[in-house]
């Protein structure tokens, strides 16, 4: 097969003593899924039939749910090299005994971020504490955020996680997050992914060099990284693909209101210039944001993106082709060529890699990449 799964031990042994993160074993499987995106989490299935001979023996410890995580790997053929894909803690275990298989669900490192609350205190007090961040980029609010819910502050619980985090930069941001709000990371991450020029991360999973599992969080990267798909050419790596256009969300004047009830409710509009589209409106919420700087930042980043009509073209292209898949990184561009199709423009389109995923027993991948088109920064 070209996928390898390997456990990981993200159990906590006991009070005060981190996971250990290393591989506990390789997992046979009949079948399953990965999948990876930008700017958000993902999840996927493992079907194992419990009667395989590695599986012999094994006790359900090293699948039980929020304590064991999987790694997939992919082998490169070319070289023979296996390449980090995707990482995922498991969630579910579910055994039919009629066949004797184990389905495991699992996701990946962002829903630990929506388990996790921001604040300074995780005792009885946690509703008289604040934390303070001051003149930092959006970037860096998101290392601050998942610096926070990877600190103890006191709890006997372990809150470690290994990620290695960037450097901080400085910025004009700055938030006050209040214990008694319970804000938990997830929505304040996104509330600065969805801003208005708010950054593209991923967290991507690897190998530490003591051979343990950890994660990189990247930042607007591979934004200079191409990647040309030629589908005119005989022997081209893409099996299929699907093009659509779609303008079912197109919004081009939001309103978002902050802090406050009914009259005192804090507000602010955006709306785009010059598009040919008649006047297709919404409105967001941000609970609890008081700042009428940031209200504004973020009604203006929720309807960036939506202003525009969405061009999606999803793409089924081989693992071991040109290029391969430990090549691909998300955020990075991928061109296209379509000139001998009827109805597809002409001519090489840039979209950006916002998705990977794959299946266990594949050896094509599934590439998801989006554009939307010219749009204009409004008010």
């Amino acid at each position: 097969m070209p996928y390898r799964v390997q456990v990981v031990d993200g159990a906590v042994p006991g009070p005060g003593i981190k996971p250990t993160w290393e591989v506990r074993m390789e997992l046979p499987f009949d079948s399953g899924s990965w999948e990876r995106k930008r700017n958000a989490g993902s999840r996927g299935r493992i079907t194992i039939d419990t009667k395989h001979e590695k599986f012999k023996g094994t006790q359900r410890t090293p699948v039980w749910p929020w304590q064991s995580w999987i790694v997939v790997e992919w082998r490169n053929p070319k070289y023979n090299t296996w390449h980090v894909v995707y990482a995922g803690v498991i969630t579910e275990a579910s055994y039919e005994w009629a066949s004797k298989k184990l389905t495991l669900s699992h996701e990946d490192i962002w829903t630990i971020f929506s388990k996790r609350i921001v604040t300074t205190d995780r005792s009885n007090d946690i509703s008289s504490s604040k934390v303070t961040w001051t003149n930092l980029s959006k970037a860096t609010m998101i290392k601050k955020i998942i610096q926070n819910i990877t600190n103890n502050f006191g709890s006997p619980l372990i809150y470690d996680l290994p990620i290695s985090l960037p450097a901080d930069a400085a910025g004009s941001e700055d938030m006050t997050v209040y214990g008694y709000n319970f804000d938990k990371a997830s929505d304040l991450i996104n509330d600065y992914i969805e801003d208005d020029e708010g950054p593209d991360i991923d967290f991507r999973p690897r190998w530490s060099s003591e051979g343990t599992l950890e994660w990189v969080m990247e930042v607007n990267a591979n934004k200079t990284r191409v990647w040309d798909y030629d589908l005119d050419v005989d022997k081209s790596s893409v099996e299929n693909m699907n093009y659509t256009l779609s303008g079912a969300y197109l919004v081009n004047k939001m309103y978002g209101t902050g802090e406050g009830t009914e009259r005192r409710t804090l507000t602010r509009q955006s709306s785009s210039d010059g598009f040919p589209y008649p006047a297709l409106e919404d409105a967001e919420k941000f609970s609890g944001m008081k700042s009428l700087e940031r209200l504004q930042s973020a009604t203006t980043g929720a309807r960036r993106a939506k202003d525009g009509a969405i061009r999606q073209l999803d793409m089924a292209v081989r693992a071991d082709g040109s290029p391969a898949l430990n090549e691909l990184a998300l955020g990075g561009s991928v061109r296209w060529k379509a000139d001998k199709d009827s109805w597809l423009l002409s001519g090489w389109h840039p979209f950006e890699l916002i998705g990977l995923s794959g299946d266990l027993t594949s050896e094509v991948v599934k590439i998801e990449t989006q554009e939307m088109e010219g749009r204009s920064s409004g008010a």
